[in-house]
Order: C-alpha cells, then structure tokens, then sequence
C-alpha cells in the first residue's frame, strides 16, 4: 500500500512538473504573440505602439497578461491614445488567441488642424466610453491573423464639450471581423444596430447654430483594401491599388436644425428613408460610387411662421451612380453619370403652405439624368490645395437623356459636344424640347411667386431663341457649339446680363409673339382643383407624356 502512495505521490508530482512545464512555455507563447500581433498592427496602420511593462500570470489553469503604460500613437493623423493597463486572456491550450476586454473610458488625443509653420500641431482630447467592448485576436487561415471587435455599447464626445462646435458618434451593437489573406488583402465586415452622429457649428456669418442629428439602423458595411491612413488614399487616389466598400442599412434619418435668432432664420429638414444601400470601388484610379434609397421623405419642419414652406416631399425611389477616372494622367478615360427621381410628390401641408389658392399644377415630379464622355485629370488630387480649380479636362460630352419634370411643364435634352484640344474648344449640338413651360409661368405669376415683367422677359428670349414644337404646348431648340462661338436656332447668343437688344425679326416681343400661344392674364381665374383622372390642381392627361 506504501508502495502504490509513493507511486502515485511520484506520479503527481510528474504531472505538476509537466503541467508547470508547458504552461510555462504557453506563457512564452502568449507573450510573443502579444508582441507579435502589437508589430504587425504598427506596421499595417502606420503606428507607434509602446508599453513600459508586461506581465503574465494565470497559473495554472489560464494565461493573462497585463501590458502597464501602453500608448498608441498615429504620426501622420497626430493621434495618441494611453491607456493605463490592459490586460489580456488565452485559454492554455490555445495561447494565440487573445482576449482582451478594453477599459471603459479611453482619452483619445487628435490633431485640430493642419501643422503649422514651426511644425506644431494644435490637439484636442475626445473620450470613448464603451461597454463590454472586446478584442480578441485569433489565428486564420494560412497562418494569417483575424482581428474582431465587439461591444455594447461605444460611445465617442469632446472630453470638453462646446455646444456652438461640437461632434459626437454612437455605435450600439458593434460586431467587427477583420482579417487579412495570405497576400495581405485586408477584409473587414461590420453589423451594427445602430450609428449615431451628432454635430453642431456656427452658420455661416455667425448668425445661428446648425445642428446635425444623423441615424442609421440595421448597418451592415463590407470593406476590401487598405485605407488605414493618408498614405493609403494618396496611392489610391495616382491609381495604385484598390478598395471596394458596400453599405446596406435599414433605415436612415437624417435631421438639420437651424437654431437662429429670430423664427425667419430657424427652422429644420427632416430626411428618411426606409432602406439605403450604396457602394463604392476604387480600382487603378477609376472610381465608382453609386446608392439607392426607397420610399425617401424630405420634412421641411416646422411652420414657425406663417407663409413659411413645410411639409413633406415624398419619393419612392432614388438611384445614382458615377464612375470617372481620379489619377492623373496623359489620356481621356470614359466617366458615366447616372441620376434618376420619379414620381416625386408634396404632401397637403406643403402645397397648402406654397401655394395656399391652388394656382399651381401638382403633377408628380420627375428628375433624370443620362450622362457619358470622357475626361482626363491633369493633377493629383492629393496635391490639391483648398480654393484651387478642379483639375480635370473633358474631352467629349453625350447627352443621351436628361428630363426635369415640373409644376406640369417637362424640359428635355439630348446631344454630344466634343472639346477639341488644347483650349477644350466645344463642338457638337445640343437639343432642347420644352413642353408647358410657359403655362406654368402663367400660374407663376397668378400665384404670386413670379413677376410679370420676368415673364415678359422669358416670352422675348422665347420668341427668339425657339421655335413651335408639334403641339402647340413645346417650344423645341437646337443649340449649336462651333467655331465662332454658340447660337440657338441660328442665331448667336445673346448676353443675358447685358441689354436685351432683340433684333427685328417681324416677331412683337410680349405675349402676342408667334408660336407662342399662351395669353397672359394676371387675373386669370383659380385652376380648377379636380379634374377626372387627374391629382387635384392638375391639367388633363397629356398624351405625349
């Protein structure tokens, strides 16, 4: 019986030793690899990360190590952060995956501004304020690592608040996995359930303070590429490199306050959608962004006075897109534009409180825009300083449509211009239709909002510049860029700002001119408000439409 005690008191104490062994050598695991993982972040962001002492315990079942004085420091975007301790945790049989639980308040130094000329830089301090925020690091594939960031709650305001200048965000239920592949292509992938912003400044002019109040829910945010710092978007932006980003979110409500001194300077826009989705690709210096909202309402609120705009403005869907060349370059690249808006209405409040007497035509609104060309950028936009011309030179311009669509009227164009080099000289046609534009300055004036004698003005460009249409509600005009300069149905373009010296061409100016058959009444009686098959205000259905 002795015999079988020693043994086994043997047998334990092998154990402990062997236990104490490899924990011993999962503890010098865990310390390079926190060593490790603390140099690959520096190197991939473009960091300073310093600590004055480190210790690891947890024996014998865990492994924590506590970094004493850490400080992470971004030079280029003069950023600090020091955090007194942190302590971090792996399970001992897995010491390369690292948990650590960040404190729950964190002083974050940044730069106020570009550095001056002795080279200071103005800082200022924010503070997080998180809860339950984790990062854990983990092995991925093919021996690369993966990063992933979560918490509750994270919180980021001025550690001295101004309220005439103040900027503050919200994350609820942040989930972030970022990780990179065996060629170092970044990936990131964000869930969020909610993103605050909340901003406020000076007007311009001092007079009042604009509030920014932005919420976004239901946020899930893809990532490809780096753009860790100004380095990254320099490259990116001369064509080297690429970066692919997708945002899909919920719902949108954007608020912007104006808090004036007296109610004409007040006043607020309200804008929500239902969902937003957009993307953005930055590939070889070409860029392509586009995005979608739905069911889009504008409030204009509130009616602080009377006579003051409110209401809703309502749009079922949006959609645009853009793509055009951002690195500099010796060659014309295509660029495409891509806008669309229909069916775009006001609610009761607005119409009542634009136009109380319901002399204007309420038809749904319209707005498209078909756009393409090519254009070649003459300089690095990181290079471009505040108040310079944007560089870029088109080569030629296609107008394959372009409709706004208004108060009953619609405006149409379509055409190509060439600009020919080196002094971007146009050349090429473009054509307009213009269908019930003079009604509606008719109900313009009759409501108040347009004076006659600009009418008159309109009428007389009208008279020369364009010409009947099929019907006798379009006005139809061919603009032609040449060498010589531009004219309009054949005739050189007039200075709009300069004397209106119509040349005689038989044709009176005023509301008697030919092929303009629209009598002006500026007591004309109210439209009626109904009409069969037609929103209220409105003309009867127009078979061209």
């Amino acid at each position: 019986m002795k015999r079988i005690l020693v043994i086994a008191a043997v047998l334990v104490a092998v154990a402990a030793a062997g236990w104490t062994g490899f924990w011993v050598w999962a503890k010098g695991r865990l310390a390079d690899g926190i060593d490790a993982h603390l140099a690959a972040l520096a190197e991939s962001r473009g960091m300073e990360i310093a600590y004055q002492s480190k210790q690891v315990g947890g024996f014998p079942f865990a492994l924590e190590a506590t970094l004493s004085g850490l400080t992470m420091t971004k030079p280029d975007w003069g950023a600090s952060m020091a955090l007194e301790t942190v302590t971090s945790r792996a399970g001992i049989f897995a010491p390369e995956t690292i948990e650590t639980r960040l404190p729950a308040e964190i002083r974050i130094t940044v730069a106020a501004g570009m550095p001056r000329a002795d080279g200071t830089v103005e800082t200022f301090d924010i503070d997080l304020v998180s809860e339950a925020m984790v990062l854990t690091v983990m092995p991925g594939a093919d021996g690369t690592r993966e990063m992933r960031l979560t918490a509750d709650s994270i919180v980021v305001v001025p550690a001295e608040p101004d309220p005439s200048r103040n900027l503050g965000f919200e994350v609820v239920a942040l989930d972030l996995v970022s990780r990179a592949d065996a060629q170092g292509l970044e990936t990131s992938h964000a869930r969020m359930d909610q993103l605050g912003l909340l901003a406020s400044m000076p007007a311009p002019g001092g007079a009042h303070i604009l509030t920014v109040d932005w919420v976004l829910s239901g946020i899930d945010l893809k990532t490809q590429g780096a753009l860790g710092d100004a380095t990254d978007a320099e490259m990116l932006l001369n064509g080297v490199g690429a970066f692919v980003a997708s945002l899909d979110a919920g719902t949108s409500d954007f608020a912007l306050f104006a808090d004036g001194a007296t109610p004409e300077e007040s006043g607020a826009i309200n804008i929500v959608q239902s969902r937003v989705q957009g993307a953005l690709e930055l590939d070889g210096g070409i860029l392509s962004i586009g995005g979608s909202s739905q069911e889009l309402a504008i409030g204009l609120l509130p009616a602080i006075e009377e006579g003051k705009v409110h209401g809703t403005i309502r749009v079922p869907e949006a959609r645009g897109k853009l793509v055009m060349p951002l690195s500099p370059g010796e060659d014309f690249r295509d660029f495409a534009v891509n806008l669309s808006l229909s069916g775009i209405t006001g609610d009761e409040a607005f119409w009542g409180s634009l136009d109380p007497a319901g002399r204007l035509l309420r038809d749904p609104a319209k707005l498209v825009a078909e756009l393409d060309g090519t254009v070649r950028v003459t300089k690095s936009l990181a290079a471009m300083r505040f108040g310079e011309a944007p560089p870029f030179e088109f080569g030629n311009l296609s107008v394959r449509q372009a409709e706004v669509s208004l108060l009953g009227a619609r405006a149409e164009a379509e055409g190509d211009i060439e600009f020919l080099q080196p002094i971007a000289l146009p050349q090429g046609q473009l054509d307009l239709r213009l269908h019930r534009v003079l009604e509606v300055a008719d109900m313009l004036v009759a409501a108040g909002m347009l004076e006659g004698v600009r009418r008159d003005v309109l009428v007389g460009y009208g008279s020369l510049y364009a010409e009947a249409g099929p019907t006798g509600q379009d006005l139809v005009t061919e603009v032609v860029f040449g060498p010589t300069g531009i004219s309009v149905n054949g005739l050189p373009l007039a200075d709009p700002s300069g004397p209106m010296d119509l040349p005689d061409h038989g044709a009176p100016l005023g509301p008697d001119a030919p092929g303009l058959p629209m009598p002006f009444d500026p007591e004309a009686p109210v439209l009626p408000q109904s009409v069969p098959g037609s929103l209220p205000g409105s003309l009867p259905a127009d078979p061209d439409r």
